[in-house]
C-alpha cells in the first residue's frame, strides 16, 4: 500500500482503544497519531535505511556521454553465473543516471528465461515525473545489447524492469537448488516488514507516556500500528517476512490489493477514514449521530452499529466504484497487457516499484 494509506489505517487502528479516543478528545492527547507514525515506520526503515545499509557485489550504469548497454548485460550475467558456480547470493545494484536537474536517462532490463538472455535497452530521457521527452532515445545496435548465461533462473518476469529517477533499482542472485532464483528489491519487506520487529519500538511508548496505563496503552497502539502496516501488505502480491528471524524469505502475499492498483488504496482510506469518524463518535460522551435501533455504543451494541454502519458507507460505495471501473475499462480502455495475464513476480515488482515511487518522491 501506498504510504498514505498505511498512515491513516494505523491511525484507525488506534482509535478502536476507547481509552486512546477520549484522551485525544478530553486531554488533547496526541497518542492517536501514534497509529499513523507506526503504521508507516515499515516503509520508512525499508527506504530510509535498509536500502543503504546493503552491500552490493556489482554496480553498474550504462555510462553517461557515451551510452554502453553491454555493460549492463554482461554484468548481470556475469552475477547470475557467480551465484550458480559458488552457491552463493550476488547483489547487483543498477544506478540511475541524472542527466539535469529534472532530467533522467532511461534504461531497462528484461530477462528472456527461454532463451536464457538478459537484454539491456536504452531508453529516452524522462522527467522527475517520468514523463518521457520525444525523439530522445538513441537508435540503433548500439540503444540495445543482449548477453546469454549458462545456469537456469527461476523468474518469471518478463516484462522490461525500468531504471530512470531516484535511485535505481536492486537484484539478488539466489542459489536455488539447480537454479538460481532472481529477488527484486532484495531489502524490501524483510526484517522491517515482520510482526516480530513491532515490539523493538513497543517500549518507545513508555518512553512517550511514562511508566504508567498510558504508557502501556501506547506500546500497544505502536505494535497493533505496526503489524497494520505488515498485515495489509501480506494482502497484496509480495507479501512480507512475517515472524524474522524465524523466517528468513518474504512469503507469498494473499494477491488481494496492491499498491500498484488506485482502487486498492481508495478503498483502504476510504475505510479508514469512515471508521475514524465511527470511532470518535462512539467514544464521545456526546454523540454526534446514532445508527438506527442503537440506544448506545457499549458492548455487543457497537459492533451492531459498526456492521450496518460499514456496509452503508464503505462496502456499498466501494462495490459500486468496482462495478463502474471494471465497466468503464471494458468499455472504453483497451489494454495490451492484461493484468491476469501477469506472472506473480511481475505483480510483486510492479508493486515494490509503487511503493518506491511513493516513499522517495515523498
Amino acid at each position: 500500500m501506498k504510504g498514505l494509506t498505511h498512515y491513516i489505517v494505523g491511525v484507525a487502528v488506534a482509535t478502536f482503544f476507547i481509552d486512546a479516543v477520549q484522551m485525544t478528545l478530553i486531554d488533547k492527547s496526541w497518542i492517536i497519531l501514534l497509529g499513523g507514525i507506526f503504521g508507516i515506520l515499515p516503509d520508512f526503515m525499508d527506504f530510509r535505511f535498509a536500502r543503504y545499509l546493503i552491500v552490493h557485489d556489482y554496480e553498474v550504469t550504462p555510462g553517461h556521454k557515451e551510452l554502453n548497454p553491454r555493460v549492463v548485460a554482461d554484468t548481470i550475467v556475469k552475477a547470475i553465473d557467480e551465484a550458480a558456480q559458488t552457491g552463493k547470493s550476488v547483489k547487483i545494484k543498477l544506478h540511475s543516471m541524472k542527466v539535469t536537474q529534472d532530467l533522467w536517462r532511461q534504461y531497462s532490463v528484461q530477462f528472456d528465461t527461454d532463451r536464457k538472455e538478459v537484454i539491456a535497452r536504452i531508453g529516452p530521457l524522462v522527467t522527475t515525473g517520468q514523463a518521457e521527452q520525444p525523439d530522445t532515445a538513441p537508435k540503433g545496435d548500439k540503444a540495445m545489447a543482449v548477453a546469454k548465461y549458462k545456469s537456469d533462473i527461476n523468474h518469471t518476469y518478463h516484462l522490461a524492469t525500468n531504471i530512470d529517477i531516484w535511485h535505481g533499482n536492486d537484484y539478488e542472485f539466489v542459489p536455488e537448488g539447480d537454479k538460481v532464483r532472481v529477488d527484486f528489491i532484495p531489502w524490501h519487506r524483510k526484517i522491517w516488514h515482520s510482526l516480530t520487529a513491532a515490539f523493538l519500538f513497543a517500549p518507545l511508548g513508555l518512553l512517550f507516556y511514562g511508566l504508567d496505563y498510558e504508557g502501556i496503552l501506547a506500546c500497544i497502539i505502536i505494535i497493533v500500528a505496526f503489524w497494520s502496516h505488515v498485515l495489509a501488505d501480506q494482502m497484496g502480491n509480495l507479501g512480507s517476512n512475517l515472524l524474522y528471524p524465524f523466517t528468513k524469505k518474504r512469503s507469498r502475499g494473499l494477491k488481494m490489493t496492491s499498491a500498484a492498483d488506485p482502487f486498492s488504496n481508495i478503498s483502504f482510506v476510504w475505510g479508514a477514514i469512515a471508521i475514524i469518524i465511527f470511532n470518535f463518535n462512539a467514544f464521545n460522551y456526546t454523540h454526534t449521530f446514532m445508527m438506527w435501533g442503537i440506544d448506545n455504543y457499549n458492548g455487543i451494541n457497537y459492533f451492531i452499529g459498526f456492521g450496518e454502519y460499514f456496509m452503508l458507507i464503505v462496502v456499498i460505495p466501494m462495490v459500486l466504484l468496482k462495478l463502474g471501473i471494471k465497466f468503464y475499462k471494458k468499455k472504453f480502455i483497451t489494454r495490451t497487457v492484461k493484468e491476469d495475464r501477469l506472472s506473480d513476480e511481475e505483480k510483486e515488482a510492479l508493486e515494490s516499484l509503487a511503493e518506491i515511487s511513493d516513499v522517495v518522491r515523498g
